[in-house]
């Protein structure tokens, strides 16, 4: 075994009676090469001729210790695939034996709590399966090159020089080029630039988030005397993103869900991290997705701890509450921008406290300013921040970056909306000719009028959950019935209604200003994912009822498309990611497991 060995892909041709010289594709595999046998099934007319296999992604030399005909396929059990029906099957017994589909979510049991818990737990557990085991911390200064260290890093070092430009010098040549955000020009020059920096007065900036910076780089290197890496970041933020999301759901279900059905409760939660975006970071940490791991850390904490001031009726508790909602959408903005949009989610049943007369006056003035003081200090210390950068307290130097193409040419249009909601709510995914038969997908619709980046991804609600949930959209929100808990009726509508809008707002805006990328898709789905969890535990009332069963098997379809998902997350032969070097067998397991007839 050899440690690090990334799966490639192997063709497998044959020749035979009907054709004779032209070898034909009869299967394609992926194999972690780890001295594994690779079986194919093929079913050649007449005599088999010959055989050959073809392969690709190779990152090393492949040795093939032997090959093997049989004129049949020995029986295999698979472990694996026993187990997972045994435990599926077992699980139905219990819920039909115990009739635990009947079991309406209440806070107040003690069983309800722990199994809460447990199910938060196990999620938070989850990403160790993309931990990386040789990560160190690096020395600082002595073993960064900070020309080409990450921008986290770059920063660290800039704030210990006492300035906010990066030390790396510029060539003297880039600043006088006369088409600077050409980047086939710049390449063409052979002068040396710094990749996705900004580049403003003959100096280099960071414009990625400082949140990173300041609440995990700086403590690290305050301890240690030593800098964590991009992959240490992900890490460390991502079980805080699973513990504040699901307890987000938990504080969304209470407000807006008077009768919520517990299994599908339990059910939505695996999901929903899942489709959160925690895993896309963990799967290939670069300096790119340390600010969504951020910004969904701190987005969460928002909108938890803001929903949980509304549940709360203790003044001083309610007030603790609305600071950390405060300071969360504080760092969110200094992560993402655009992710920290979304936080307006909250708006509705802010204004249920400020309207709420059984408050003094004096009490709702007090939790007014525990939240207004740390968005205000934290806007200011912003905004200075981007003033001694860019000499404006609005730029964040998004314009200034050396990047594919000229930034600042990027303007909000609104007839650039239907194809925001395409590409990031509907685009469907592509097919592929080999295990699990589906993949990232990649459409330009061509009519966009100028330059967009494009990247591979899948819209949000081509997923099976998110398409049930906007299915029961039209069941839900014009009920007075269906609708509300903790909060009023109008409240919980105005949530919903407000998820699905800034869904749209913030996909129109990262597709005027950044193109299409999966990582965008992120910026808008904790809000979304809970309005969809209320939307389906207020439709879905009754057990027995076929639209249970569809919901309970969206969830479950959506669960296994994630996992087969997981290791595409990056177009094949292009990214080494987590999944593929920590745990090269994942796509072979898997296939073992659902392709039993093979």
């Amino acid at each position: 075994n050899q440690p690090n060995v990334r799966p490639l892909r192997v063709r497998f041709n044959i020749t035979d009676e009907n054709f004779f010289e032209a070898p034909q594709v009869c299967g394609q595999k992926m194999t972690s090469t780890y001295g594994r046998d690779i079986e194919f099934c093929i079913i050649p007319y007449g005599d088999l001729r010959g055989i050959s296999m073809e392969f690709y992604d190779v990152g090393a030399p492949v040795r093939l210790f032997s090959i093997s005909c049989l004129s049949a396929a020995p029986f295999h059990f698979s472990m694996l695939r026993f187990i997972g029906l045994l435990l599926f099957f077992g699980a139905i017994l219990l819920i039909h034996e115990y009739k635990l589909a009947y079991v309406v979510y209440d806070r107040r049991k003690l069983s309800h709590r722990l199994i809460t818990a447990g199910m938060t737990v196990l999620c938070m557990a989850s990403v160790l399966v993309f931990r990386i085991p040789d990560q160190k911390l690096v020395e600082y200064p002595g073993e960064i090159d900070m020309a080409f260290a990450d921008p986290y890093t770059q920063t660290v070092d800039a704030f210990e020089h006492g300035q906010a430009w990066l030390t790396v010098p510029v060539a003297e040549e880039l600043p006088e080029m006369e088409m600077l955000y050409d980047r086939v020009y710049r390449d063409s020059t052979g002068v040396f630039y710094m990749f996705d920096r900004a580049l403003y007065n003959g100096k280099y900036y960071s414009y990625f988030g400082i949140a990173p910076v300041v609440t995990f780089y700086y403590p690290v290197y305050w301890i240690t005397g030593k800098l964590p890496t991009l992959a240490m970041a992900c890490m460390f933020y991502s079980p805080f993103v699973i513990l504040f999301l699901c307890l987000s759901i938990l504080a969304s279900v209470r407000l807006c869900c008077k009768t919520p059905n517990f299994l599908l409760l339990i059910l939505s939660m695996p999901v929903s991290v899942l489709l959160c975006g925690v895993f896309y970071s963990l799967q290939f940490p670069n300096l790119y997705d340390v600010v969504i791991s951020s910004g969904l850390c701190f987005l969460s904490l928002a909108l938890w701890t803001g929903m949980e001031a509304c549940l709360t009726r203790k003044n001083w508790l309610r007030c603790l509450l609305f600071a950390i909602c405060g300071t969360g959408c504080v760092f969110c903005v200094q992560s993402r921008p655009s992710m920290a949009i979304t936080a307006a989610v909250l708006i509705p049943f802010f204004l249920g406290v400020l309207r709420d007369k059984s408050l003094t006056v004096k009490a709702r003035t007090q939790q007014v300013l525990s939240f207004a003081i740390p968005v205000c200090i934290g806007a200011a210390a912003t905004m200075y921040y981007n003033a001694i950068r860019f000499s404006s307290p609005l730029d964040f130097g998004m314009a200034y970056q050396l990047t594919v193409s000229n930034i600042g040419a990027n303007t909000l249009r609104l007839s650039a909306i239907p194809a925001a909601v395409y590409h990031y709510l509907l685009q469907w995914m592509a097919p592929r000719p080999y295990f699990p038969f589906f993949t990232l997908s990649y459409y330009t619709l061509d009519n966009y009028h100028m330059y967009n980046n494009m990247e591979h991804t899948v819209g949000a609600l081509t997923m099976p959950v998110l398409a049930m949930a906007m299915f029961f959209l039209p069941k839900v929100l014009p009920s007075k019935h269906r609708i509300g808990g903790a909060a009023s009726v109008l409240q919980s509508k105005a949530f919903v209604a407000g998820a699905l809008l800034m869904a749209v707002v913030v996909a129109w805006m990262d597709f005027c200003l950044g193109g299409v990328s999966l990582r965008y898709t992120f910026d808008f789905m904790p809000a979304l994912l809970m309005a969809s969890t209320v939307l389906i535990l207020c439709a879905v009332k009754e057990p027995r009822s076929y639209i249970y069963l569809l919901t309970v098997v969206s969830i479950i379809t959506t669960f296994i498309l994630l996992c087969l998902l997981l290791p595409q997350f990056f177009v094949e032969g292009t990214v080494d990611a987590t999944l593929s070097w920590q745990h090269p067998q994942w796509e072979e397991i898997l296939e073992d497991v659902f392709m039993f007839w093979e």
